[in-house]
């Protein structure tokens, strides 16, 4: 029987044995099923030989002669005898793999905000209606179909319209701005008083710090001492730029009095002539002076604001000059849009720093803090960071190392109490080698130190190992007969558990491709694990295959252990063999002479399964699992609030969080503040992904925010993040005047529970059906608020001319100028001083403008030069706007959100409702409107369908690499059966934790298919094994269990135990990877007992099955 393992399956020789035997060959004619006969359906199959036997020979991976005398030959016998070539990959590989690693930039998760392109134009004074029409829609027209870029988003509002374009995957930012950039000059349908576009690049960034400068002084020096702030972190390696993000723009107004430009004789025009010329810079051409060239260019005076008021405009009869100054007023300030920060309770400027692409998070953040204490600020301010993610990062990856040394820790002591020593160290020896070559490939593979790419080194710990365990145990029982020398026995060994071992690892590789593709935020933050697993998963076949045999043939380590380990190894080790004899044989004896009760019992296990979901007793959920230490609350006041509003409800929401604080501070003893922001006149970006992953930022007076950060978890135990937002919102409810206020907490910033969007061609019957939605939706039962994202509407005035009267000669182009002029002012230019870009604006005074002598008293300036009022021109009457026009891909959209009890429903329940009944039927009653959910429920929706279609065509591959070996079409589909019955597993596993069903549960589950298949293959194998040798179907399987039964236990085993110690951490960095985690380690476990008994059972049925077709065909 040993010469006819060892035959060379190509030659005539194996051919004679085979056929001798009752077995047909590998390139023979097919056989039937039958007593004896292994299980086949016309093509050649490894049931008829072992599967190690089917790429060996001349023409396979190593070429093992049948004779035991003559000595291997091939690629594993070479590394085996070589004393060098084996030992060199292994410590070239671990070397270059650690100084790679050294490279490697660290982020706290993968980079989720694509690269965009955003263009902005401003229409000065025009309402968000006026930008909609007039330059939104014709920037859309224009950029439509550009190569490269994705999702469209627009939004108006007053005097700006701002387009968001997301690129595809792959196309190059700069590139597609280029592009961007060529189309925009041939537009020609922008007013003529609208600003050119300006198109900016937003690259992805990671944002690994923000910097609070703050002190109290005025806002000049403020920003000042925030200047210098940015400088010096500009400096640090690694920083890629530093932003400001709050504090208001300079900006230098002149204001004339229309009295003073009747005195003179003057008008806007001629004012605005005069500055522009005496600020102007020209360029001038260079001149040559000997062999150097000097660049000559005129500069203007103009610079500060006395400077603007020594500008002269007319020269006086006298001789003398009237300047600037003369006829009005120039005041060197900032803007008016009442933005403003805080921290602890100063006023401050806050700034946010952005990782370089090759930076390291926590190095460059050190170097930031350096920085920052070395810097010297002016007495009275301070620059401190305020919001550190290294700080988070480094708490989740001492996390990580600290499950992943305890999982590496459980599984060499499986491997230690089950194996022998030799075999033992030396599979664990292969992960260092493995994982640093992981490291190696990250660059490559775009890669970076992340909290999800470190749960792929220990979600990879106990699969990595399986392949080195099945060519370890068959080269340690060949040495252990001592029927030959090691290195033979480790050649022999290896080559004849290749195959399988091998195909194990494909199927395992092609079993995490679903996860790679997959849409949306989580998708994005989920592509690094197959990445990386597929990378330390090709270099553990390496090691298995090339590393390891010559290990075991050369690594020593014959010294026993102590007595006392001795004497658990023996225990370990016998009770396995009682387990295996005493309890699994006789239970595969039943499940064999009971098989349609075995499998009527497994598809119980799977209906039950089903069961659980369906009952709602393992629900499925879209919401973030995750909880971060920041708690966001929004405040948002009617449009047109001025900044004093805003500002006091932003107060009174720092009342409400101190009362919070001090009583949480009474119950539980712990506290729970460590810092907190407060804006006014705008809102940060909220989540991962920020403006394009996470809540969009906003801005105007009519916005705020605060920003608590929280105290560690870890710290107050007693008092969670979202109860201590459940205990905000309650108080938050009853908010001063029509504001509304939001808390956010989930990590990917969603605002609401359930976001629906509503989108149509027109606009005007949107409010309609908002309308009709959010009335269905606050009828659900524990729906407990509903609104949409509309801000409202601006009051305000249009003013017509008149026909005839005072208004007769006064183009329509000159009045809307002269309102604007009078309203907003106009724009010169810009000046830099330093890092500030200064606006330069004239107006007319404010109390001329509709101040004191209301808006009809305005003058109006006619072209013979005489000043008539606004009232005797035009006939001004009240309008009202809306505040925020927003479009989706070219139509007008509106978002309806609403917010649940999750004590009593889940918003996914609630979503269900309305895509079945609620959704279908207002489709019906506004035809012309589309109706979607967005969001995490949105995403959720495009990950389940993208991974459904990622994961059949990850079954069809792993069937072709199955039916490619095996030489069946039936063989892989009995192994394909294990699938779903790991994924029942998976559901029992969050039914016995206690934790809902979602995303990331989801993507657990898809790398389960190639680890069930694989211990299947496993099985399958052995029992082909046993056909070969001429034996029944049954008495195969009968056989076979038992005999893999260790080799089946170690590998689920040790995949269990690299992620179990994950599964029970309690820390707040560990709720994103725990439902992965629970579905690997359960559907793993479960996977194992389906193919102890029912892959047995079911191709036992099988081979019936075929012999029965047999003898009927037969028959005819």
């Amino acid at each position: 029987m040993a010469r006819r393992r060892r035959g060379a399956p190509g030659s005539l020789r194996s051919c004679e044995r085979g056929a001798a035997r009752g077995v047909s060959a590998i390139h023979g004619r097919g056989g039937n099923a039958g007593p004896g006969r292994p299980l086949s359906d016309g093509g050649g199959s490894l049931g008829r030989r072992g599967t190690g036997e089917a790429l060996s020979g001349a023409d396979g991976v190593d070429g093992e002669l049948p004779d035991p005398k003559h000595r291997s030959t091939g690629v594993i016998t070479w590394f085996v005898r070589n004393r060098v070539a084996a030992n060199l990959i292994f410590f070239g590989v671990c070397l270059a793999g650690y100084l790679a690693a050294g490279g490697v930039p660290h982020e706290m998760l993968p980079q989720t905000s694509p690269s965009a392109i955003q263009v902005q134009v401003v229409l000065p004074g025009a309402s968000a209606e006026a930008v909609a029409e007039q330059v939104l829609i014709g920037l859309e027209e224009t950029l439509r179909g550009v190569s490269g870029i994705g999702a469209m988003n627009g939004v108006a509002v007053h005097g700006v319209a701002v387009l968001a374009l997301e690129l595809e995957p792959g196309a190059d930012v700069r590139e597609a701005g280029d592009r961007i950039r060529a189309r925009l000059s041939s537009l020609a349908t922008l007013p003529s008083d609208a600003e050119n576009p300006v198109v900016t690049e937003v690259e992805a960034s990671t944002e690994i710090l923000r910097i609070a400068v703050y002190g109290e002084a005025d806002e000049s020096s403020l920003l000042e001492a925030a200047h210098r702030a940015q400088d010096a972190v500009t400096a640090v390696p690694g920083v890629l730029r530093v932003e400001r993000l709050t504090g208001r723009d300079r900006e230098l107004v002149i204001e004339i009095p229309e009295e003073n430009l009747t005195r003179f004789g003057l008008t806007f025009d001629q004012v605005t002539s005069a500055v522009w010329q005496a600020t102007a810079e020209t360029p001038a051409g260079t001149v040559r002076r000997g062999s150097r060239e000097v660049v000559v260019r005129s500069k203007g005076a103009a610079f500060g604001a006395d400077d603007f008021a020594r500008i002269p405009l007319i020269g006086a009869p006298d001789g003398g000059k009237v300047r600037l100054g003369d006829i009005g007023s120039v005041v060197d300030g900032f803007d008016t849009t009442g933005r403003e920060a805080w921290m602890n309770g100063a006023p401050a400027v806050l700034l946010s720093v952005r990782l370089a692409a090759n930076g390291r998070l926590q190095e460059t953040t050190d170097g930031v803090v350096d920085a920052l204490r070395a810097l010297a600020l002016p007495d009275g301010f301070t620059a401190t960071p305020w919001y550190f993610a290294a700080e988070t990062f480094s708490d989740r990856l001492d996390m990580m190392v600290r499950n992943g040394l305890f999982g590496l820790g459980l599984i060499f002591l499986v491997l230690f109490f089950t194996l022998s020593t030799r075999l033992a160290v030396w599979t664990a020896a292969g992960l260092p080698f493995t994982f640093l070559g992981a490291f190696l490939l990250m660059p490559g593979l775009g890669v970076t130190v992340n909290l999800i790419s470190m749960f792929g080194f220990i979600a990879a710990l106990g699969v990595v190992v399986d392949d080195a365990i099945v060519v370890g145990e068959s080269v340690q029982s060949r040495m252990d007969r001592a029927r030959e020398g090691n290195e033979e026995a480790a050649i022999r060994g290896t080559r004849k558990v290749f195959v399988p071992a091998a195909f194990g690892v494909f199927t395992t590789m092609a079993a995490f491709t679903p996860l790679i593709g997959i849409p949306g935020v989580q998708g994005e933050l989920v592509a690094d694990l197959p990445r990386v697993v597929i990378a330390i998963l090709g270099f553990s076949l390496i090691e298995a295959a090339l590393v390891l045999p010559h290990h075991m043939a050369h690594g020593g380590l014959n010294t026993s252990p102590s007595r006392r380990l001795a004497r658990i190894r023996g225990l370990v080790q016998s009770g396995f063999a009682w387990t295996s004899r005493e309890v699994y044989r006789p239970a595969l004896r039943w499940a064999l002479a009971n098989r349609l009760a075995t499998l009527a019992l497994g598809f119980f296990s799977l209906s039950l399964a089903l069961g659980l979901v369906a009952g709602r007793q393992v629900p499925f959920t879209s919401a973030s699992p995750v909880d971060t230490n920041l708690v966001n609350v929004l405040v948002e006041l009617p449009p047109g609030s001025p900044p004093e509003a805003t500002r006091g409800v932003v107060r009174w929401v720092e009342g409400v969080l101190d009362e919070v604080r001090d009583e949480i501070r009474h119950e539980f003893g712990v506290e729970v503040e460590r810092r907190r922001a407060v804006l006014v006149g705008q809102q940060f970006p909220v989540g991962v992904g920020e403006s394009f992953g996470g809540q969009s930022a906003g801005a105007g007076a009519a916005l705020g925010q605060v920003i608590w950060r929280l105290t560690p978890a870890e710290d107050r135990e007693a008092a969670p993040t979202r109860s201590i937002a459940d205990r905000l919102r309650s108080r938050l409810r009853q908010a001063p005047g029509d504001a509304e206020i939001s808390v956010v907490t989930d990590a990917f910033g969603q605002q609401a529970d359930i976001s629906i969007r509503i989108s149509g061609a027109r606009r005007d019957g949107l409010r309609a059906a908002s309308s009709a939605l959010q009335t269905e939706l606050g009828g659900l039962p524990g729906v407990t608020s509903v609104r949409d994202d509309l801000r409202g509407e601006v009051s305000g005035f249009v003013a017509r001319m008149r026909n005839g009267g005072a208004g007769t000669g006064i183009p329509a182009a000159s009045f809307g100028r002269q309102l604007r002029q009078a309203f907003y002012g106009e724009e010169i230019r810009r000046i830099h001083r330093g890092r500030d870009e200064v606006r330069v604006l004239v107006r007319s005074r404010d109390d001329e403008s509709g101040g004191v002598f209301g808006l009809s008293a305005m003058p109006v300036r006619r072209p013979d030069g005489q000043v008539s009022l606004l009232g005797a021109v035009a006939e001004v009457t009240r309008d009202s706007n809306e505040a925020v026009i927003r479009r989706v891909d070219s139509s007008p959209a509106i978002t309806v959100l609403a917010d649940v009890d999750a004590v009593r429903v889940l918003p996914d329940a609630v979503i269900a409702e309305a895509r079945e009944r609620i959704l279908p039927a207002l489709g019906e009653r506004f035809p012309e409107y589309d109706f979607r959910v967005t969001g995490a429920a949105g995403e959720t929706q495009e990950g389940q369908a993208a991974l459904a279609r990622n994961g059949l065509l990850a079954v069809m591959l792993i069937f072709v690499l199955l039916a490619v070996p095996l030489g069946s079409w039936i063989q892989p589909f009995v192994i394909l059966a294990a699938i779903p019955f790991a994924l029942a597993g998976a559901i029992y596993g969050h039914f016995i934790i206690g934790i809902p069903l979602e995303m990331m549960s989801l993507f657990g589950m898809a790398p389960l298919v190639g680890i069930a298949v694989n211990d299947a293959l496993v099985m399958l194998d052995f029992i082909n094994r046993n056909r070969a040798r001429g034996r029944s179907a049954r008495e195969s399987a009968m056989e076979a269990g038992p005999a893999r039964f260790r080799a089946i236990i170690l590998t689920s085993v040790t995949t269990c135990a690299g992620v179990a110690p994950l599964i029970f951490e309690s820390s707040f960095q560990a709720a994103l990877l725990i439902p992965m985690a629970v579905s690997l380690a359960f559907g793993v476990a479960f996977a194992t007992s389906v193919t102890l008994f029912l892959i047995p059972v079911l191709y036992s049925l099988a081979s019936d099955a075929t012999a029965a077709l047999s003898v009927r065909g037969s028959e005819r």
